[in-house]
């Protein structure tokens, strides 16, 4: 993960926004999960996800 947080984010970037690339990836993985009862699709889901995690990154 902490490559994955690097490439995310600049050299030196804030604890903030260590923290928000953190989220952008956990919300890829737990925002379909989450949503599972909405009856939404799955590509509606992971979409909604890939939404809200690219929001996180700015």
């Amino acid at each position: 993960m902490k490559v994955l947080v690097e490439f995310l984010t600049d050299p030196g970037a804030s604890l903030a926004d260590q923290l928000r690339a953190r989220l952008s990836l956990v919300v890829l993985h737990m925002g379909p999960f989450t949503l599972q009862e909405s009856g939404a699709t799955e590509a509606e889901k992971q979409a909604a996800a890939l939404e809200v995690g690219l929001g996180l990154l700015g």
